[in-house]
């Protein structure tokens, strides 16, 4: 079995958010698996890489690939860094139920985005 998984080529504003994102103290997790990462850059060997974050060789390996999927999205523990800055922008949210169904539609309209989702139950 191959020893080393490469990461891709890290982006500017991947560095920029990976550094604090492994300085950060409240969520280890999250401190973890941005350190994998700043690590494999410079492409020593999974096992290295292992000893250093004090976790298995097949997690960095997982991360890695999750990373190389789908940037910081895939390493992070909450949902998505994208979806906590859209719940921010948020100013104004209504639920409107629709009098012909009731409780089986409901409709989040996002007023700072205009946007409607639907959630069917």
């Amino acid at each position: 079995m191959k020893d080393t998984v490469k990461v891709r080529p890290l982006r500017p504003y991947e560095k920029i958010k990976l550094h604090p994102l492994k300085k950060l103290r409240r969520n280890t997790v999250n401190s973890r698996n941005a350190r994998i990462i700043l690590i494999a850059v410079n492409h020593p060997p999974n096992r290295r890489i292992a000893e250093m974050a004090v976790c298995s060789v097949q997690w960095v390996r997982q991360i890695i690939h999750r990373f190389n999927d789908h940037g910081i999205d895939g390493i992070t523990w909450y949902a998505s860094v994208a979806d906590t800055h859209r719940r921010q922008r948020i100013s104004a949210a209504e639920v409107i139920s629709s009098p012909s169904f009731p409780n089986s539609v409901s409709r989040l309209v996002r007023v700072g985005e205009r946007d409607i989702l639907s959630q069917h139950r």
